[in-house]
Parts: structure tokens; C-alpha cells; sequence
């Protein structure tokens, strides 16, 4: 699991921690064929209410592993917040 974990660490926004998490929660990451099955297993693809030419697409469905969707929007907000502050370098 080491290898995986040091995989998952070279994503921006996930530390050793939330890698740790992502890989115990998802087992082996090859039995997801692409990263849309990934995510629809962590429940972050859009809900979806279409009939005939009408497409309407709500929120986030929540209805995959709740930890593993956790830990991905708490990576996200920490890449975001970290972004944020370094193009925030006044000019001289």
C-alpha cells in the first residue's frame, strides 16, 4: 500500500494522511476502469433529472462512500486555500 499512498501524495492537495484514507477506503484502484467510475463510487458526479430533449442536473449525488468523499473535498479546499494565498504576492 506504500506505493499507492506515495502515488496519491503527488496529487496537489493530499498529504500522506488523506492518502493513507483514499487508498484504504478505495482497496485496489484498478478495479475502476476510469476516473468518472471513481468518482460516481465516491458519489461526487451530479444528480440528473432528464426526460426527452430536457436535461436539468442538480448536486452532488452522496450516495458513494461517504469517508472517501470527505477526505477528496477537504483536499480540495486545502489545494484551493493554498492556491489562493501564493497568486496573492503584491507587487514591488
Amino acid at each position: 500500500m506504500a506505493s499507492t499512498v506515495r502515488a496519491l501524495c503527488t496529487i496537489k492537495g493530499i498529504d500522506e494522511l488523506s492518502a493513507f484514507c483514499l487508498a484504504c477506503k478505495a482497496g485496489c484502484f484498478s478495479r475502476f476502469r476510469c476516473a468518472g467510475e471513481y468518482a460516481s463510487w465516491c458519489g461526487l458526479i451530479p444528480s440528473e433529472h432528464s426526460s426527452g430533449e430536457k436535461e436539468i442536473k442538480g448536486h452532488i449525488t452522496k450516495t458513494g462512500n461517504k469517508a472517501t468523499r470527505r477526505t477528496l473535498v477537504e483536499s480540495a479546499w486545502h489545494y484551493q486555500s493554498c492556491s489562493t494565498k501564493l497568486k496573492q504576492i503584491p507587487n514591488e
